[in-house]
């Protein structure tokens, strides 16, 4: 392609308008050029500049050529721009000028109404943006827009300052929306007056009496505040001019605060009367004009009250009451502790007027306290079992199933630690002190420092619940937003918190605080501030043979409660709540009962048995299993599943007799050995291990049991006086008498015979049986025949003995 101006040559029509623009022409005049063509040009009257379109040809008069419009030169360059004579304002172009003067200062002409954005409460003019209807207001109406800047420590302090702001100006600013920036998140308040009211089409209702709130225009005032995240700093931009009258009278377009309607709804769930809750509401009546709270009406609290699902409760409240109290009074002797609401008890000071409190505690609950209170204790709380929003705190122990059982129920309407103490001290009164074990909860530490207190001990595991822990971690894992280190993460935490071994856990820990990963810092500063210093609470390895690793045991009876006791229904009322808790307790009592007498398979029990299997199953594969060579009660155990991990079962002695968790066919229980295995020492089962262990036991006894089987009566029959042998078999205690060895006859050699016979096919018969124990058969075997060849050379006559001596030389 050849440039038309000066001839030169290019291979692309790029290269030829680049060569154009650069050496020939400007940008603007070239860009639509093909100069590989004749084009013509459109010259220009004024300086003769040409022009391929006759829009360029005009732009260029518009700009350059025109004389009634001042144009100024740039002072550090050569370029021109044009003055705004309203505003100032410089722009580069003419009819830039002319849509700027047109749009920001109405000057000949209209807004669309896409434009129209804010509107004047004076004129009801329209404006463009809010700069434009800022500068209106002060201009031609007068108004000073006022703004300072408040700075606040917390976010508290600012929503203070806030309802004050509102109170003294009878207003109530609205939050229109928040932005998040990289360091720091803006909230903006609007006056909620602001804006235009929008009717609604075929509307069933008629309009409020009060009429709409919003004042068909604009009102400066707002709040625009400023949260730093890093460094939790507060700065509040507060613009503090309206537009429309401040007065009392605007309190009836504002509704009721949060605070109120909480406090109001309180009242009702405390089964207080309306009435009361009117009169308490409208006490403090100034003089010049009435504050919000004090507009409240009887409807009000009846809109609340639906609102937060109380609509029937006033209703039903004095008989509600009656029926509580009825409950208490019948079963005074398992009441510890009755409190109604409006009731104050002086020996009760920590307890406030509108506080409720019932604690429960039957004949059978303080008998399984009693018995099995100084082993495991949880607690926990829950809610559902009525409609007033009441706290049940649990506390469980586990039976002699290894199942849990509720010993003492809280209801009441606080969650706090003063509370926990409370019934801690009833229990204290009732029983006495409690030397639990282990004491489990939550991740609440207001019921473990609540037990501290009143039972002065502390018990040797405090622990997290590891469902509830992992739950955590589950629910902050989500801080981290990539999905590959979020689920490397998880791994880990898993890892740390089933580790058995103290020192690998230690030395895990510290490497996963000192990840320096920029995109797990949210996550890292959580897990430091609430596991790093209790980490005794939820790591295993710090919890091994403490009896108990989740509450699941609470988590069950609730469930049992509110679905099998309940039938699934919502439960509505504290009187049915109670009674479904005395129908749990019968039925726990009942069933206990039948099983002391049919047996029952626990879900210990059945798990126990399945172990039992699996050991049995693994033995014939010749599973290592061998004793500590510096503890004689302890057995080194090879793992079953992986290979080159070995476990150590220990003998703990004996344990009750009536014990309920015991194996039928090792004939030992789960509190007579422990193993190092997480099934034994975390989850408190009896692990394939130990039923290993104890089958080899029961084998090798069957083993000597068969071999020295035969009876005395039998082995006196076959002895002779006049065998050296057979003297030598005889104890200090055993002395022939003169008599027998004269009346002594010898057993036929067929009888004797058999009786070898019948012996060795039952030696063989539990060989087979039992292929791991062939080591010790053997053995056995080598010794027997050793000593039998021993009297053949001293040519000992032991043809009629030889049972007999068979017998007596087995070791």
């Amino acid at each position: 392609m050849q440039c038309l101006e000066c001839g030169k040559t290019f291979c692309t029509q790029s290269s030829l308008s680049r060569h154009a623009r650069e050496v020939h022409r400007r940008k603007e005049e070239t860009s639509h050029v093909n100069f590989s063509k004749n084009v013509s040009f459109i010259k220009c009257f004024h300086c003769k500049k040409e022009f391929i379109r006759k829009s360029n040809l005009a732009i260029h008069i518009q700009n350059f050529h025109t004389e009634n419009t001042e144009r100024k030169k740039c002072t550090t360059s050569e370029k021109t721009y044009y003055t705004c004579n309203e505003c100032g304002r410089h722009l580069t172009r003419k009819n830039s000028l002319i849509h700027h003067i047109k749009v920001q200062h109405l000057i000949n002409h209209q807004l669309s109404a896409a434009q129209k954005r804010e509107t004047c409460v004076e004129c009801q003019k329209d404006f463009a943006n809010e700069i434009s209807i800022l500068k209106h207001i002060e201009n031609d109406h007068g108004i000073l827009v006022k703004r300072e800047s408040v700075s606040f420590q917390s976010w508290e302090n600012f929503l203070q300052w806030k309802d004050e702001v509102e109170a003294k100006n009878f207003c109530r600013f609205v939050k229109r929306t928040t932005t998040k920036l990289k360091f720091e998140e803006v909230t903006y308040y609007y006056c909620e007056r602001r804006g235009f009211h929008v009717p609604i089409d075929h509307r069933k209702r008629r309009e409020r009496s009060t009429g709409t709130k919003k004042i068909n225009g604009y009102c400066p005032a707002k709040i625009i505040v400023r949260r730093n995240m890093s460094a939790s700093q507060i700065k509040a931009s507060y613009c503090s001019s309206h537009t429309h009258p401040i007065e009392p009278e605007n309190l009836k377009y504002s509704p009721f605060s949060k605070s109120i309607k909480n406090a109001v709804a309180e009242k009702l769930a405390a089964q207080i009367p309306i009435d009361k809750i009117l009169k308490d509401v409208r006490s403090n009546k100034s003089k010049e004009f009435l504050e919000k709270n004090q507009m409240m009406t009887r409807k009000d609290i009846l809109n609340i009250a639906r609102s937060k699902k109380l609509q029937n409760l006033n209703r039903r409240s004095v008989k509600n009451a009656v029926q509580v109290e009825s409950f208490a009074m019948q079963h005074s002797e398992s009441v510890l502790l009755y409190k109604r609401e409006g009731e104050i008890l002086y020996n009760c000071s920590e307890l406030k007027k509108e506080d409720f409190v019932l604690i429960y505690m039957n004949k059978k609950q303080k008998e399984n306290l009693q018995k099995f209170g100084n082993n495991v204790l949880a607690m926990d709380e829950t809610q559902g079992l009525d409609e007033y929003g009441f706290f049940l705190h649990t506390l469980m122990i586990l039976d002699n199933f290894d199942q849990g059982f509720p010993a003492c129920f809280l209801f009441t309407n606080r969650n706090d630690q003063i509370i926990i103490e409370l019934l801690f001290q009833c229990i204290k009164d009732e029983i006495g002190i409690l030397n639990a074990n282990t004491f489990m909860s939550d991740m609440q530490d207001k019921y473990f420092n609540a037990y501290f207190k009143i039972m002065k001990h502390k018990p040797n595991f405090y622990l997290y619940c590891s469902w509830c822990v992992k739950r955590a971690w589950k629910h902050n894992l989500s801080k981290i937003r990539d999905v590959e280190k979020k689920e490397e993460t998880r791994k880990k935490l898993y890892f740390l918190q089933e580790s058995n071994d103290v020192s690998v856990f230690e030395e895990k820990l510290i490497e996963f605080c000192n990840d320096l990963d920029t995109d797990l810092l949210d996550f890292m500063m959580y897990f430091q501030n609430n596991f790093v210093n209790s980490k005794e609470q939820w790591a295993y390895c710090y919890r091994q043979y403490s009896g108990i690793n989740t509450n699941m045991v609470l988590k069950n009876f609730y469930r049992q409660i509110k679905h099998n006791f309940g039938n699934g229904s919502k439960i509505t009322r504290l009187e049915d709540g109670l009674a479904l808790i005395e129908n749990y307790l019968e039925h726990r009592e009942q069933s206990d009962l039948i099983n002391n007498i049919k047996g029952h398979l626990s879900k210990k029990v059945i798990m126990l048995r399945k172990a039992h299997d699996q050991a049995k199953n693994h033995l014939d594969t010749k599973v290592g299993i061998r004793k500590c060579e510096d503890n004689g009660a302890s057995w080194i155990v090879e793992s079953f599943s992986t290979s080159n991990t070995e476990y150590i079962v220990t003998n703990c002695g004996d344990c009750v007799p009536d014990c309920k968790l015991m194996c039928d066919k090792c004939f030992c229980c789960t509190h007579m050995f422990k193993c190092s295995c997480q099934e034994n020492s975390i989850r408190n089962i009896m692990c394939k291990h130990i039923h290993a262990v104890c089958l080899q036991q029961v084998i090798e006894q069957e083993i000597v049991d068969i071999v020295n089987s035969e009876p005395e009566e039998d082995v006196e029959d076959d002895i002779s006086i006049s065998s050296p042998i057979a003297v030598y078999q005889l104890t200090e205690d055993e002395v022939i008498e003169p008599e027998s060895v004269e009346n002594y006859e010898e057993p036929k050699m067929e009888d004797v015979s058999e009786q070898n016979r019948k012996h060795f096919e039952s030696i063989m018969a539990l060989v087979a049986s039992s292929p791991t124990k062939n080591d010790f058969i053997h053995k056995a075997l080598r010794e027997l025949e050793a000593e039998i060849l021993t009297m053949r050379d001293q040519e000992w006559k032991i043809e009629d003995y030889e049972c007999d001596t068979e017998e007596k030389f087995i070791p």
